[in-house]
């Protein structure tokens, strides 16, 4: 690596603005020899990765420490990452460095979860609803002059539409309600055609939550969702347990289930004559009641609890509620499957029902599957939905289950992976094998030096209380003079960050 990352190196020839740091290419030159080695062999549990724990610190420069070493090992390599704002930045941003700096076409493809592309099939059951054209919808409009240009179908593009934009729900990718190749859409499938490319692609970047739920299916033989690949690199592991647990458990909320309800009257108003369809309107609206009558068990504070404690406070009662929810469900899958010579759309609604009864029993009723140890029992409440889940307390297992012993390397690298300078608690929480080499990279800003920490007094108001923002908007400007100007001032939300410009303009102007 040192022709790369050297003061003379590649990147510094092709690179304005590139500085040597011997972190880098420490960081560079291990990946590459993690990359290179392959799998290892042990004793007892067969293949397993080569495993690299890399903790960088901030200033390391650790995207091009991995990426480069990545792309010249001409492996197939997922690189994951925490957000899907850090998946586009490395393809938008630190690829085009690289393939510059190359001079090669690395092949990268970012892949988002099924989520964020548009549903041909339900775009067009949409439209196809004659309630639409008693209202005119302006968001539907937009979306239809879109699709005569998108080539991705990616909401990204859609840069007016809300994060928790409602429609854009119900005419998403859903892998609850897709058919397949049985579907009409199938060849102009947006999903479709970005696995195609993937399969093509020699970089694949994702984001944790993709990964993991392909990890998932394979682990349940329900398929994949990404190609095959050979190594993987977690930017931002820090977050892998906290994923991994929700992955490798069971929910079921209160919002799946109205929102499959939901789907089946769609697809009944299409396909159903009127006496077929009243049948099954009834039993929906018997399944409805069903789910008001469970959601109202749980107490009305919202947060998250220990779902063990209220089962037994409450004892037969929710046995009853619970085992009526499920039966309920099981009815409607019987219904559904009925239904399926008319159409492959049912089959798959059918098998969603009969799913959501299994994710209810298993964490509603856990002791009928022998299922109460090592798992963690919760409910979940929120402004307009309930949710009940378990999750694995340990996951190291299933780390060692379906990633360490099914790619050849593996690295995770952050700027926070150590506990008091030892790695003891990561490598025990994930099942890090025991060959695992571990780095730390410390950061090559002397803080000591560069750093003021500013910590406001006991006088402070709390962050709940009424003047809590202007006296924020004080001490910003405080600070900001005190410092000369030059000053970043980073919000956790839009509002507080339009307080303060409202709040600064014209008092910092000279």
């Amino acid at each position: 690596m040192e022709k790369y990352f050297s003061e003379n190196g590649i990147l510094a020839r092709h690179l304005n603005g590139f500085e040597a740091r011997q972190g880098q290419r420490v960081m560079a030159e291990a990946v590459s020899r993690t990359l290179s080695g392959g799998a290892l062999l042990d004793e007892l549990s067969g293949p397993l990765a080569g495993v690299l724990v890399a903790e960088a610190e901030t200033g390391i420069g650790k995207t091009l420490a991995y990426l480069i070493p990545a792309i010249l090992s001409g492996k197939k390599i997922v690189v994951s990452t925490a957000t899907i704002n850090l998946q586009d930045q490395i393809l938008k941003k630190d690829i085009p460095l690289v393939e510059k700096a190359l001079g090669i076409d690395t092949r990268a493809l970012c892949v988002k979860g099924r989520q964020n592309y548009l549903c041909l099939y339900r775009w067009y059951q949409h439209q196809a609803n004659p309630q639409l054209g008693l209202v005119k919808d302006a968001d539907a409009e937009r979306i239809s002059k879109w699709l005569q240009v998108t080539q991705t179908g990616d909401r990204a593009e859609l840069d007016w539409l809300p994060d928790k934009s409602v429609f854009w729900n119900r005419i998403s990718s859903n892998s609850n309600n897709c058919l397949g190749s049985d579907c009409s859409e199938y060849s102009h499938c947006f999903v479709n055609q970005l696995r195609k490319m993937a399969a093509k692609a020699g970089l694949l970047i994702v984001n944790h939550h993709l990964l993991f739920s392909d990890l998932a299916l394979r682990k349940g033989g329900h398929g994949e969702v990404l190609p095959r690949y050979e190594a993987v690199i977690f930017d931002e592991a820090h977050h892998l347990e906290n994923v991994a647990t929700n992955f490798f458990g069971k929910s079921v909320s209160q919002y799946q289930l109205i929102d499959f309800f939901a789907d089946v009257e769609r697809q009944a108003e299409v396909d159903l004559s009127l006496e077929r369809l009243d049948s099954l309107i009834n039993e929906l609206r018997g399944a409805k009641k069903r789910v008001e009558l469970f959601a109202a068990l749980f107490p009305a504070a919202r947060g998250r609890y220990p779902l063990r404690k209220l089962r037994d406070e409450l004892g037969e009662v929710w046995r009853q509620e619970a085992e009526a929810l499920s039966a309920a469900l099981v009815r409607i899958g019987d219904k559904l499957e009925k239904y399926s010579k008319i159409g492959e759309v049912w089959h798959s609604l059918a098998d969603r029902a009969f799913e959501l009864d299994k994710n209810l029993t298993e964490v509603a009723l856990p002791e009928e599957f022998a299922k109460m140890q090592g798992y963690v029992y919760w409910y979940e409440r929120r402004e307009r939905s309930v949710s009940i889940s378990c999750t694995p307390i340990k996951v190291a297992d299933e780390f060692e289950q379906t990633l360490f012993s099914k790619v050849d390397s593996c690295v995770l690298t952050s700027a926070t992976l150590s506990s008091g300078e030892s790695f003891d608690y990561i490598q025990q929480r994930l099942g890090l094998p025991e060959h695992t080499e571990f780095l730390q990279l410390k950061s090559p800003f002397d803080y000591r030096k560069r750093t003021r920490l500013y910590v406001p007094g006991h006088d402070f108001p709390a962050p709940q209380a009424a003047n809590y923002q202007t006296e924020v908007c004080r001490k910003i400007l405080e600070l900001i003079k005190l410092a000369g100007g030059k000053t970043l001032v980073l919000f956790t939300s839009f509002k507080a960050m339009d307080a303060a410009a409202e709040y600064l303009e014209g008092k910092i102007c000279p």
